[in-house]
């Protein structure tokens, strides 16, 4: 597999490895939007809380090598357009499971160091604004 895939697949475990030690319940992963057009939107994960919410997140993730070498931060990633889909997929996926209640869209942003360093795991809450 690419390496930014694998990079990519080890964020998203160390991400829901952390909202699973929050207490959350991981619903759902790698889900994709059929869209409007063809087009569709990917959500890494899908939580939901212990208050009920269901969480829609995105995580990027950097490794600390590539993030010193000038590569923009993981926040940097998600841009307000992305957010706006992200939202518009996580209201057809309520409709679709038949879900009701509140949801917001999240991002989660890994960095990962060199060797046997801690990742750094930040979680953002509701992006879309």
């Amino acid at each position: 597999m690419a390496e930014h895939i694998d990079t990519g697949l080890r964020g998203e475990e160390l991400a829901a490895d952390y909202l699973a030690a929050c207490g959350w319940q991981v619903v759902g992963r790698r889900w994709r939007d059929g869209g409007t057009g063809g087009s569709g939107t990917d959500i890494d994960i899908i939580a939901r809380s212990p208050d009920g919410v269901y969480h829609f997140i995105e995580v990027k993730t950097r490794t600390r090598s590539v993030f010193r070498h000038g590569d923009f931060s993981p926040e940097a990633a998600v841009t307000s357009g992305k957010a706006q889909r992200m939202l518009q997929a996580a209201e057809r996926y309520m409709g679709a499971q038949g879900l009701g209640g509140e949801i917001a869209v999240d991002l989660v942003a890994v960095v990962l160091e060199s060797g046997t360093g801690e990742p750094e795991v930040c979680y953002y809450p509701d992006i879309v604004r």
